[in-house]
């Protein structure tokens, strides 16, 4: 592989890891605001659950929380970074392409101003093509 390959995955991989500290900061804030247990604190204190245990690499305790957030809170505000993680996670952990086409475009149609939209379209791409997302990411990028 050579160094602008490594750059380019390193890269990434750090925008990934960048989405995923976001997000959890996010929740750690709003799990923090000081109101009484209400239904948005259990689904926050679900999607901490869910970014702790994906963070250690135990994508299945980390999809199965996705999967209670999304049956138990589907007005919740954020709801759609649930699909967009368990879309993610069928595909890079369970290579359910279908699965992960379903989950991505259901956040797509239903949450169009999401700010996870284009990703959600990109990776989607990604999978109609054929090609990982790294191989995706390098063709729109131009560094190969």
């Amino acid at each position: 592989m050579n160094e602008q390959a490594i750059e380019t995955g390193n890269l990434f991989g750090s925008f990934l890891r960048l989405i995923a500290i976001l997000m959890s900061g996010a929740v750690v804030f709003l799990s923090c605001s000081g109101k009484g247990k209400s239904e948005s604190a259990s689904a926050d204190e679900l999607f901490a659950k869910a970014f702790a245990a994906q963070a250690n690499g135990d994508y299945l305790t980390s999809y199965h929380t996705y999967d209670e957030l999304i049956t138990r809170y589907p007005n919740h505000p954020k709801i759609d970074k649930a699909y967009f993680m368990r879309g993610f996670i069928k595909l890079e952990r369970m290579n359910d392409n279908a699965g992960a086409t379903q989950d991505l475009t259901y956040l797509i149609e239903k949450y169009p101003n999401s700010d996870l939209v284009d990703d959600a379209k990109f990776i989607i791409e990604s999978i109609d093509s054929g090609k990982d997302i790294l191989s995706t990411f390098e063709q729109k990028s131009g560094t190969r």
